[in-house]
């Protein structure tokens, strides 16, 4: 009695069939139930990840804004330091330019017979050189 017949088997294949086709009606008929409660949800967080995104790029774009921003304030920084550099290029050059000429004037005095008599210059209390002063030489004491 332990063999189990044909109709048997064939019984239990039958109810099995049965019950997972109704499970499969019961969850098709809850998932149309529930349909509009997921897409409603499903719209719900798509229309958050769009906000989110439309924030990211808001964020982006001011911060773009402002760069620009800092980057036109700076323009003339830069166009400022570069003149100052030249300017300090040409300073340079023309500091060059009086030396030759007067180490030109030296050898001019030399050459008259003369002792060129040098001199210093004297910071004032706003910051311009003030007068020359002649640097005295030390004579020795006779």
């Amino acid at each position: 009695m332990d063999s189990l017949t044909v109709s048997q088997f064939l019984s239990g294949v039958v109810t099995i069939i049965i019950v997972q086709l109704f499970a499969m009606w019961n969850n098709n008929r809850n998932l149309k139930a529930q349909a509009p409660l997921t897409n409603a949800q499903s719209e719900s967080e798509i229309s958050e990840a769009w906000e989110r995104v439309a924030n990211g790029y808001a964020k982006q774009i001011e911060t773009l804004r402002n760069l620009e921003t800092e980057n036109a304030e700076l323009r003339p920084l830069v166009l400022k330091l570069a003149l100052q550099a030249e300017a300090i290029k040409q300073t340079q050059r023309d500091k060059e330019d009086w030396k030759r000429y007067a180490e030109k004037l030296t050898k001019q005095v030399e050459d008259c017979g003369q002792m060129p008599i040098p001199f210093r210059r004297l910071p004032t209390s706003n910051g311009d050189t003030g007068p020359y002063k002649p640097v005295s030489p030390v004579l020795p004491a006779e």
